[in-house]
């Protein structure tokens, strides 16, 4: 009879992970089928193999393949570190998100009607203005976008002070309600304000101011807090005291334009 001629090796053999191999780096178990443990037959006792059929890990022994048992006090320590490093990142993660919500609420970057804003909070508007929260607005309170607010005065958010525009000292600034009454606290260089006219088309501010001007030459800035169409501003020079008049127009429709409406404003004086 006979020999048979050798079987050849296969083409890619099964790779063992044995008690002392050369290199792991390159070792992976997940192709390994039940058919490659029959190849494995002259494996060491000892070495231990992934069988990807089974789902589970075999150790060669004197009988042949058994499972490969982990120790429950191996598998659970094991666990435990899993989950010690689980909680360690999703505490980062809430301490994380709590930072966020917390920059997201004091402003910043362009308004959203989705997020709480504490009061003073800064956020730019639709129409490129920065406006500082007057009371805590959101969600969870009003939601009102800072550019279509009609309160008057404003009570959610209001125009944050202006850069000034002019070069000069400032003299003199103040907050004055839309009924000429002025805010003593948010005021200074200022002796009074008062307002005179009527109605819509004629009302008009003068404010004196209650500080000298020698060279009887200074800027005025006046902004409203609700929005008008135009502002009027004329200083009186030279006058005793130095005072100028503010008047806001508000145009309607295309047809009906009012000249003197009542706004509450901010306004600031530069002085050369």
């Amino acid at each position: 009879m006979a020999t048979p001629p050798p079987v050849p090796p296969p083409v890619d053999p099964p790779r063992i992970f044995g008690p002392t191999p050369p290199d792991y780096s390159f070792i992976s178990f997940l192709d390994l089928t039940n058919a490659d443990l029959d190849q494995l037959s002259a494996a060491d006792n000892g070495t231990v193999v992934y069988n990807a059929q089974e789902g589970r890990l075999q150790v060669k022994t004197a009988g042949g393949w058994a499972n490969a048992i982990i120790p429950h006090a191996v598998t659970a320590a094991a666990l435990q570190f899993f989950l010690n490093d689980l909680s360690s990142g999703l505490n980062r993660l809430s301490d994380l998100r709590s930072r966020m919500v917390w920059i997201e609420s004091s402003g910043g970057g362009y308004y959203k009607d989705t997020i709480d804003y504490v009061k003073h909070a800064r956020v730019i508007g639709s129409d490129g203005k920065v406006y500082k929260a007057l009371a805590s607005t959101g969600p969870s309170f009003t939601v009102q976008d800072p550019v279509t607010e009609t309160n008057d005065p404003r009570t959610v958010w209001e125009l944050d002070s202006p850069e000034p525009s002019y070069e000069g000292v400032a003299i003199a600034g103040g907050h004055v309600h839309a009924d000429g009454t002025l805010v003593t606290g948010e005021s200074w260089g200022v002796s009074s304000v008062t307002r005179s006219g009527a109605d819509s088309d004629s009302y008009l501010y003068t404010v004196i101011l209650d500080v000298p001007v020698d060279d009887n030459e200074y800027h005025v800035q006046a902004h409203s807090i609700v929005d008008v169409t135009d502002v009027t501003l004329i200083p009186i020079i030279p006058s005793d005291p130095p005072c100028f008049t503010v008047q806001f127009e508000k145009r309607v429709n295309a047809n009906t334009v009012h000249d003197g409406i009542a706004r509450a404003f901010y306004f600031a004086v530069y002085g050369k």
